[in-house]
């Protein structure tokens, strides 16, 4: 089923995801934190994460290995211009 987003009142101001293109529904859910295959959200709720292998998450989340070598990184160099 394709949904067709309506169109905004000239002076209505966008909300949150205005600018996006809905291309599923946005659970009503907001995680805050995750270790391993768990995840977290605002209200405490625990929640085992099926699908932490889509997209680049295959390690589950915040690994001590990959957190640790985010940190020694960024307190070297975060992000440099592409002109260099």
């Amino acid at each position: 089923m394709t949904t067709i987003a309506e169109p905004q009142a000239e002076n209505a101001a966008p909300g949150p995801y205005g600018a996006l293109m809905e291309i599923t529904r946005r659970p009503p859910i907001t995680f805050t934190h995750g270790r391993g295959g768990l995840l977290w959200d605002s209200e405490g709720n625990r929640y085992l994460d099926f699908i932490q292998g889509w997209a680049v998450n295959c390690l589950g989340h915040a690994p001590p290995a990959v957190a640790r070598a985010l940190a020694e990184q960024s307190a070297r160099l975060l992000n440099c211009s592409p002109a260099y």
